[in-house]
């Protein structure tokens, strides 16, 4: 996949901030924020700067994640999702 205009892990991060700018309670499996939050078609939560911009975005606490059964993570950061 060609990394594009703003496919990357900084793009991709930003690109997330704005949407929970926008949507503050919204929150999301990896699957459902690469493809309904971000403006990149056919965006795969494989692709390398996705999931780093996601695992840089726990790791600074600008998301948080819930475990959901089954062992499937759920990204957000309102108020379901209270700091440690």
């Amino acid at each position: 996949m060609s990394t594009g205009s703003g496919r990357s892990k900084e793009g991709i991060g930003a690109a997330i901030e704005l949407y929970l700018r926008a949507n503050p309670l919204a929150a999301d499996t990896a699957k459902g924020i690469a493809t309904c939050w971000l403006p990149w078609p056919g965006l795969e939560p494989a692709y390398e700067p996705f999931a780093e911009a996601l695992r840089t975005m726990v790791e600074s606490r600008q998301l948080r994640t819930i475990e959901l059964p089954g062992g499937v993570l759920l990204y957000g950061r309102g108020p379901g999702f209270a700091p440690d």
